[in-house]
């Protein structure tokens, strides 16, 4: 059977790929997700709440491009007295202590111990 350009495309393998080759995923260089800083988000609380012309806190809203519920969150994390909880977080596992650390290495010792007294 005889694939055509389409098919080829629709498997993953095009003209010149080697079959089994990975695939970019399709969000690749596509866009990231935001973070804010702290200040950022104080700055634009404060803003949006001395709005008071009709229509203007939406305008602030879409021109920041945000949602309504950015200011609501960080409303509510200010007014707990949170500034902590304002700033952006890092993601990702938490990193290891000084003790996990340490076992590492003394295992990594152990088994380079251990392997040259087992191979003579």
């Amino acid at each position: 059977m005889t694939l055509s350009n389409a098919d080829l495309l629709a498997t993953g393998v095009a003209d010149d790929e080697v079959v089994g080759k990975k695939k970019q995923s399709p969000r690749a260089g596509g866009p990231k997700r935001r973070s804010f800083t702290a200040e950022y988000k104080l700055r634009i609380v404060a803003e949006y709440e001395r709005l008071a012309e009709p229509g203007a806190k939406g305008a602030l809203v879409r021109r920041e491009g945000l949602y309504h519920s950015h200011i609501i969150d960080w409303r509510t994390a200010r007014d707990a007295g949170a500034l902590d909880a304002l700033a952006a977080r890092p993601t990702g596992p938490p990193g290891r202590s000084a003790a996990e650390k340490e076992n590492e290495k003394l295992q990594a010792v152990h088994w380079i111990g251990w392997s040259a007294i087992r191979c003579p």
